[in-house]
């Protein structure tokens, strides 16, 4: 019978637990280390399935912009909210719900003259 050297991990992420080969990495290198605003997030070992979530989600994050991004300038967003505030007209009236087309041309209620 063969043996086969496995290394156990619990998932950082979602506490899964997983043997896995061995890839080679020490105990104190991170799988996934990030740092945004201050605040740092590290994970030191991933499931399979959470590897693959990650990974999703740092591509969706770096991948090229193909849109033109909004205009976020302040003095613009500025100019649109002082003129939908300043203006002293009354919104439209709400329409009023008319009736349905069962109300208007429904049949009189009654014995059918059908033969």
């Amino acid at each position: 019978m063969g043996r086969k050297v496995v290394v156990e991990l619990k998932c950082d992420r979602c506490g899964r637990t997983e043997h896995s080969a061995p890839d080679g990495r020490t105990d104190n290198e991170p799988v996934f280390e990030c740092i945004y605003k201050g605040k740092k997030l590290t994970f030191n070992d991933l499931c399979s399935g959470c590897v693959e979530v990650v990974a999703t989600h740092v591509a969706d994050i770096v991948r090229e912009m193909k849109k033109v991004s909004p205009i976020r300038k302040n003095e613009t967003r500025n100019k649109a909210v002082e003129k939908l505030t300043s203006s002293k007209t009354t919104p439209p009236p709400i329409p009023q719900k008319s009736p349905g087309l069962g109300e208007k041309n429904a049949a009189p209620h009654g014995p059918s003259q059908r033969s």
